[in-house]
């Protein structure tokens, strides 16, 4: 996705300023050139993200030395960190900001992006997953051929782990931002069934056509996999949803203020997405691994500081602007 629509001006502490408002000779900078320097936007973020990580405030007052100061990149792991944690609603800050749909509309972009590309294969992780796959799997039948409410649930509560430590079953990938991944598996684990084209490209292919994740190629030394391909319908957010409507499936959309329509209606092993103010699409999947006591738990990947949560009651997760409920 292109980030050339994304432009923003934000503050920082208690002054709200425009980091774009003026040249070195102190001249304005028209709203229509910011949108045609998409790097500025970047740089800005970068730097904010960046003091805020390392506890700079905007004053560059520290209880870390300069040199301790930890500079990001676009492409740094704890950047994505940073975007996902703003679905989330952690930095009021940002939030105050008069032009935070434009930032949440460049962290969807960004995020999005992370969420089609898979981690390169450690072979390390591999075999430590593979060495709990055993027992995992005691629990869990995988491709079973009816849906089996139970062992979704059973497959999301297996699968979460202490900490941001990602894990998943080695037949599937791993991405830094893993919800949406890791939702499509346990519904496989349920009994859904794959729905893929004739010829599978390596790695991501961009659709809401199909549903897909596969091993195309194994090492001849240790077994595991080394190349995987993957719809973006079973890693990116938005696609998962689109690609179940085409296929009949139900999805149930709510304010906030009428969560009892989500909560009523779910079921264990349904998926449960929402949509952060002023973010352009929905921005995060959970299962639904309980259902009790009025209210939903939700068990996913990368919440708040990329962390793994297990049964999280839906009303504790912070005011979203909407709310899905994709049921099978």
């Amino acid at each position: 996705m292109s980030l050339k629509k994304s432009f923003f001006c934000l503050g920082l502490a208690l002054v709200m300023l425009s980091p774009f408002s003026s040249t070195a000779n102190g001249n304005l900078i028209g709203e229509e050139q910011q949108k045609k320097d998409p790097q500025k936007i970047e740089k800005f973020l970068l730097d904010y993200a960046s003091k805020k990580i390392s506890g700079t405030n905007s004053n560059n007052i520290s209880n870390n030395s300069a040199e301790d100061e930890k500079h990001l990149t676009a492409e740094s792991y704890d950047f994505y960190v940073f975007l996902n944690d703003l679905f989330w609603e952690t930095d009021q800050n940002l939030k105050n900001s008069p032009d935070y749909r434009s930032i949440m509309e460049y962290a969807y972009e960004k995020v999005t992006e992370k969420t089609r590309n898979a981690l390169p294969i450690d072979d390390k992780m591999a075999k430590k997953n593979l060495e709990n796959d055993a027992a995992k799997k005691d629990n869990v039948q995988p491709f079973n051929s009816y849906y089996n409410r139970q062992q979704v649930v059973n497959y999301a509560r297996n699968w979460v782990s202490p900490g941001n430590q990602k894990r998943n079953l080695v037949e599937y990938p791993t991405f830094d931002l893993d919800c949406t991944n890791f939702a499509s598996q346990a519904w496989v684990a349920g009994g859904n069934v794959q729905r893929k084209p004739s010829n599978i490209p390596n790695n991501y292919y961009s659709t809401s056509d199909y549903w897909y994740s596969i091993v195309k190629q194994t090492s001849p030394i240790t077994g595991l996999p080394t190349l995987f391909g993957w719809s973006t319908s079973w890693s990116v957010v938005d696609d998962f949803q689109d690609y179940w409507r085409k296929r009949g499936q139900s999805v149930i959309s709510a304010s906030h203020s009428n969560l009892n329509t989500i909560i009523s209606n779910a079921e264990i092993g349904d998926i449960v997405q929402f949509k952060s103010y002023n973010s352009p699409r929905p921005t995060h999947s959970m299962v639904v691994t309980k259902k009790d006591n009025g209210t939903l738990y939700l068990t996913y990947h990368s919440g708040p500081n990329n962390n793994d949560v297990l049964d999280n009651d839906i009303k504790n997760i912070e005011a979203k602007e909407t709310w899905y409920l994709v049921k099978f």
